[in-house]
């Protein structure tokens, strides 16, 4: 999650997290082990049409489009990001790779079948 965003504005982000965390521990508590909960950072689609129409929502329901997402999410990979990541608290947050929409989709339907 994005610790510093959810510390500097507890009245927007902090509760849409909060939100978040209650419903993993509903996932966790009807489901158990059986149970999933995705957690992925920010999430570009492939679609620009897509983008566009998330865009219209708001900012934390959008999705940005491939152009911007997939050379950050290979550039926020690598190793010595990942690692200054790790190094400098919540800030790193904002360092987290965006992960593909469709990439989410395959995760929750392997684990279905999984099960």
């Amino acid at each position: 999650t994005f610790r510093l965003m959810e510390t500097l504005f507890p009245d927007s982000w902090g509760a849409y997290f909060a939100g978040k965390r209650e419903a993993e521990a509903a996932v966790a508590s009807h489901f158990g082990a059986a149970g999933v909960t995705l957690k992925p950072g920010i999430i570009y689609t492939e679609s620009l049409s897509e983008a566009r129409e998330q865009a219209a929502l708001g900012m934390k329901e959008a999705k940005m489009p491939n152009l911007v997402g997939s050379p950050m999410a290979a550039a926020l990979a690598l190793g010595p990001v990942q690692s200054l990541a790790g190094a400098i608290g919540p800030v790193g947050d904002f360092l987290a790779p965006p992960s593909l929409v469709s990439d989410v989709a395959e995760a929750a339907i392997a684990h279905v079948l999984e099960k």
